[in-house]
């Protein structure tokens, strides 16, 4: 797998390196969150909704049947919690603050700190959600 697909969850690394990194982050972007009825063929209102490639592919993995797409690395998530790992690593305040700032709890503050110090590349909440754009 490329180096941005094996940072995607499973099924947008799956699209990533089958059809590419663009199509999946559009699913996420456009459909992220939400649960996917896949025909067993793709159908024309399917392919508008989708886009051509990504609903063959679909419908050839997942068809028929329903696809959980996940959020990825879009939205409000992804951008707060790359806002939180930099307040955390060049050290904006205290647990208490940023857990209050970023909406977390301080104990989950706490621990990605512990991460950070340990050195450890990536903290657990995103390395998931890194990106290469």
């Amino acid at each position: 797998m490329t180096g941005q697909a094996h940072q995607l969850p499973k099924l947008l690394a799956e699209i990533a390196e089958a059809i590419g990194t663009g199509a999946a982050l559009r699913l996420a972007q456009d459909h992220g969150g939400r649960i996917l009825a896949v025909p067993k063929q793709p159908t024309a209102a399917f392919v508008a909704k989708v886009g051509e490639a990504t609903a063959t592919w679909l419908c050839e993995n997942h068809g028929p049947g329903y696809v959980d797409v996940p959020l990825g690395p879009t939205g409000d998530r992804a951008d707060r919690a790359a806002r939180l790992r930099q307040a955390i690593e060049q050290r904006e305040g205290s647990a208490s603050e940023l857990a209050r700032r970023f909406g977390v709890a301080a104990r989950t503050v706490k621990r990605h700190r512990a991460h950070a110090r340990d050195g450890d590349g990536d903290l657990p909440l995103f390395s998931s959600l890194k990106s290469d754009t």
